[in-house]
């Protein structure tokens, strides 16, 4: 039997890959080129072109192009660079013969994340990457807020269902309007929940947006504080602990934090 050569110009919707991964994705993908070799092996060579791309809570209004191609002996490579302004960042992935990631790494300037495994469990960790133009959707209305700072850490990514831990520092973090000097904490995201323990050094006058909430599951029973647009600066709440930081905390006067 011979082999083929087909034409591919497509355009993607990638919500419709969400079962494969386990995790509501979004964006449209564009692929052009050609798919070789034997029906049941087809070897891919195409230009790729991604269009605001998300996973889960994540988003990024932001536009990628580069190639897939394949590797001999199955499988294939995987590689993005960012179109237009919000300076240098590339994506490089190596894909298994059923096309999932195996490895992935996100280089944006001088910072980086890596994740290796599967989509059943990735290790990823995480030096000096910047957080901008990532959006994080928070509040019973999933409202995107844009993130900001730069994350180190190491930890866990499931995707089938989604599940993101983890210990990270992230130096002048950012969202929803919140700023803060330095975040050291251990994070976990599931069933729609976040919870987050840890201690912020706060810087200024960090306060939460009108209508914003925050809730959290304490051993005793859910807590929970809204915050109005003139609500006290987090440096007073919770209470600071030494040298002015704030303490995260399942217990006592700072729960876990999770948002739904």
């Amino acid at each position: 039997m011979g082999e083929a050569d087909l034409a591919l110009d497509l355009r993607y919707a990638l919500a419709r890959l969400s079962p494969l991964l386990g995790t509501h994705l979004m964006g449209e993908l564009q692929a052009f080129g050609h798919l070789r070799g034997p029906l049941n092996q087809l070897r891919p060579d195409l230009a790729l072109r991604v269009e605001s791309p998300g996973a889960g809570p994540l988003r990024v209004w932001q536009t990628w192009a580069g190639t897939l191609k394949a590797r001999t002996g199955g499988g294939g490579d995987l590689a993005l660079t960012q179109v237009g302004s919000g300076g240098e960042a590339r994506i490089a992935a190596l894909l298994d013969p059923r096309w999932l990631p195996k490895e992935a790494q996100l280089v944006r300037g001088r910072g980086r994340l890596r994740f290796q495994g599967s989509p059943r469990r990735y290790n990823w960790d995480s030096r000096d990457f910047p957080l901008d133009g990532l959006h994080l959707a928070l509040g019973a209305r999933g409202r995107l807020q844009p993130l900001g700072g730069l994350l180190a850490g190491k930890g866990v990514l499931e995707l089938q269902p989604l599940l993101i831990e983890g210990k990270a520092r992230v130096t002048s973090p950012s969202v929803a309007g919140l700023a803060l000097k330095q975040l050291t904490a251990t994070g976990r995201f599931h069933d729609r929940h976040y919870n987050l323990t840890g201690q912020a050094l706060p810087q200024g006058e960090a306060r939460w947006p009108c209508g914003s909430e925050v809730s959290g599951a304490a051993a005793s029973g859910a807590v929970s504080r809204a915050a109005s647009c003139r609500a006290p600066s987090l440096s007073n709440w919770p209470p600071p602990g030494p040298s002015g930081a704030v303490n995260l905390s399942p217990t006592g006067a700072a729960p876990a934090i999770w948002v739904t």
